[in-house]
């Protein structure tokens, strides 16, 4: 691992291993899965967040943020109702 990770990082990931009685690579597949999956989740979001806008652009339908949390504030109360309806 010294051509990976430098000696700081080594000593570490060791100190983790031996506190949780496991082996090194347990704790660099623990954190590696953790790392891969918080980027795919970000790269999903930001793939959402771009068609949300080409269908924004395309089409024009929206809710304004007054209409969103006005709706919000109802939310456990006897007025609760359903989501506004976009619009253009």
């Amino acid at each position: 691992m010294s051509n990976v990770i430098d000696e700081d990082l080594q000593q570490r990931v060791d100190a983790v291993a031996d506190a949780r009685g496991v082996p090194v690579a347990t704790v660099l597949r623990e954190a590696l899965t953790t790392f891969l999956d918080r980027e795919e989740a970000r790269a999903a979001l930001a793939r959402d967040a771009r068609a949300a806008l080409a269908a924004y652009e395309a089409e024009g339908l929206h809710i304004t943020g007054e209409e969103m949390s006005d709706w919000l504030r109802t939310w456990g109360t006897d007025a609760e109702g359903e989501a506004p309806e976009c619009h253009g």
